[in-house]
């Protein structure tokens, strides 16, 4: 091969491969821009995800706010039916209108916090013609800068909402950005419905909407429940339902004086204390000139013996005598009584106590009243 040959294929070769390289670094070029424009969006979807999560959890926690008031409330319509805002629901101490301790939102919730995406102020309307509810209303999701609707912004901070009150248990909270039909889909208009009826929530409410499906179990080194009336005191009269547990027909009543009893009713559980006090306290066989303690009553209960004499003897064992008759005698000590067996018998023409060996007696003890 001639060298001018040699030169031209030289020269291609160095063509060819300054080709390759400029192919080369366009790829890498484009490569990393794409990575770049993908991290970038990335960057951007997220600080738009937090920020819209930070908005949902004000907007959640204000929807739980009101389902409190609404369980607080229970079966009567509150007034005035439509509320605006939030801060009526905090304390007092920050504008609101609750006392300390039993507000519904605390100060540190913004009062200003629907300004973000362009929302207006939020309004609440409640319906109470067939159980406790309450309307929701946003207003509608802006796109900024264009300041105009953006539904998949609702639809986002929907999901976000739904998902922080199913966290917290309320399952009766619904959060949605269109109608049922759909035809304002594209409005981006944010809206919650609350409904006390729905008894699916985790949460035994106060209000009595809700039923347990489990157990009530209490660990603790204090009473397991506290009876209140409905201005807070404790109650233990047991004529007081507020002082009462119904379960399953079966009410545990307060005696008011420390007891306690578990009947079906009231008037049975106390007839069912009567007669137990009435039943016999003590039973025994006892000789002449022997003492029986009373027996402790309650319930304005006095002590009573009955006593019959069981076997007699007119003398002495070593000199029996023809009996005449017998009688017992029971003699009041206060605390105690006195039992005695008198005979009238061949030879002993009045009445005589007999001893203890001679004149036995049977007694029993009990309450009456």
């Amino acid at each position: 091969m001639s060298v001018m040959r040699m030169r031209r294929q030289r020269r291609m070769n160095q063509r060819r491969q300054s080709g390759y390289f400029l192919m080369e670094a366009l790829i890498a070029i484009v490569v990393v821009g794409s990575m770049a424009l993908i991290m970038t969006r990335l960057f951007n979807q997220q600080a738009e995800n937090l920020t819209v999560e930070r908005q949902a959890q004000w907007m959640s926690q204000y929807l739980n706010a009101i389902a409190g008031y609404m369980a607080q409330q229970g079966p009567i319509a509150p007034t005035p039916l439509t509320q605006t805002g939030t801060d009526w629901l905090k304390p007092v101490s920050c504008g609101g209108t609750f006392p300390d301790g039993d507000a519904y939102l605390p100060c540190n919730v913004p009062t200003n916090f629907h300004q973000p995406y362009g929302l207006p102020v939020p309004t609440v309307t409640f319906d109470y013609t067939s159980g406790p509810s309450a309307d929701v209303n946003f207003g509608i999701v802006r796109k900024k800068p264009e300041n105009i609707p953006d539904p998949r912004l609702a639809s986002k901070l929907s999901s976000f909402i739904a998902n922080d009150s199913e966290a917290a248990g309320y399952q009766h909270i619904n959060v949605f950005h269109a109608l049922p039909d759909n035809s304002d889909i594209t409005s981006g208009n944010l809206r919650a419905n609350i409904d006390s009826q729905l008894a699916a929530d985790q949460h035994l409410r106060i209000d009595g909407t809700n039923e347990m499906t489990g157990p009530l179990i209490t660990q603790h080194g204090e009473w397991a429940m506290i009876a209140r009336d409905q201005n807070g005191d404790e109650n233990a009269d047991p004529t007081r339902k507020e002082s009462s547990i119904n379960v399953n027909d079966g009410f545990i009543r307060s005696s008011g004086t420390g007891g306690y009893w578990l009947s079906e009713t009231h008037a049975i559980a106390e007839e069912a204390l009567r007669l137990a006090s009435r039943s016999v306290r003590g039973m025994t066989e006892v000789g002449s000139g022997t003492t029986v303690d009373k027996p402790s009553c309650t319930g304005g209960m006095v002590p009573q013996l009955f006593v019959g004499p069981v076997s007699f003897l007119g003398g002495v064992e070593a000199d029996p005598k023809f009996i005449a008759g017998v009688r017992k005698q029971v003699s009041d000590l206060g605390g105690a009584w006195q039992v005695t067996i008198e005979a009238v018998y061949e030879g002993v023409a009045t009445w005589t106590t007999v001893g203890p060996n001679e004149g036995r007696a049977l007694a029993i003890s009990r309450c009456v009243n």
